[in-house]
């Protein structure tokens, strides 16, 4: 569990602080503010009132947090105490969003991209693993795929891959299966071959973001 592992390592993360800049750069992920404050004060910090935590953090880190993010803590927050993430499509959405360093409105629909979404659920997996996903967030994400014409799915989002998935699909799984694990692959511009350039390109969106969770 991932607050057992910040548990764990909480010895360690006191003897050196993290930089002041990490918490106010944009590119830092959710799952890094949730093990700094997990570390710094166990589960406390997700009982606490948002104005409490902010001037707590201010205090304790000596930085203050700009609105981005304040919305990937809260993102964790969401992700540590509720399971509205994978069975609430509005919940996925806008976390998913912020997690993409993107704020988001709560007033409109802004589906995120499969590669935010792959990269939203790498996080929430990483903080609450093996919570499964409710047919309700399956639907949307699959009409996010298929609308930005994804015949297989990403890795991270094979959960509303549709059953069975017909024969390109399978050849297309085939094919990622050989290539997904090569740095860099030529790839022919036919069907199969779109299908692989858009597979590796949430991939290496995914390798980007996660190197910032160091």
């Amino acid at each position: 569990m991932f607050l057992d592992v910040m548990r764990a390592d909480k010895t360690a993360s006191d003897q050196g602080k993290p930089a002041a800049t990490k918490w106010v750069d944009d590119e830092t992920p959710a799952s890094w503010y949730a093990a700094q404050l997990i570390q710094k004060y166990d589960r406390d910090w997700l009982e606490w009132e948002p104005e409490t935590l902010w001037q707590t953090i201010m205090l304790d880190f000596k930085t203050e947090l700009d609105d981005l993010a304040k919305d990937k803590v809260n993102a964790a927050k969401t992700i540590l105490l509720t399971d509205t993430y994978w069975n609430d499509w509005t919940t996925f959405e806008n976390v998913t969003l912020a997690f993409s360093d993107i704020t988001p409105n709560f007033f409109q629909v802004q589906v995120p991209s499969p590669a935010q979404m792959a990269w939203g659920v790498s996080e929430a997996s990483l903080m609450r693993p093996g919570v499964p996903f409710d047919e309700e967030v399956a639907i949307y994400v699959r009409i996010a795929c298929q609308e930005e014409g994804y015949v297989l799915f990403p890795d991270e989002l094979q959960f509303a891959q549709p059953d069975p998935p017909g024969r390109l699909a399978a050849d297309i799984r085939s094919a990622w299966d050989i290539v997904k694990t090569h740095a860099t692959v030529d790839i022919v511009e036919n069907e199969l071959g779109v299908n692989l350039a858009r597979l590796q390109a949430v991939q290496e969106y995914v390798k980007t973001k996660s190197a910032f969770r160091e």
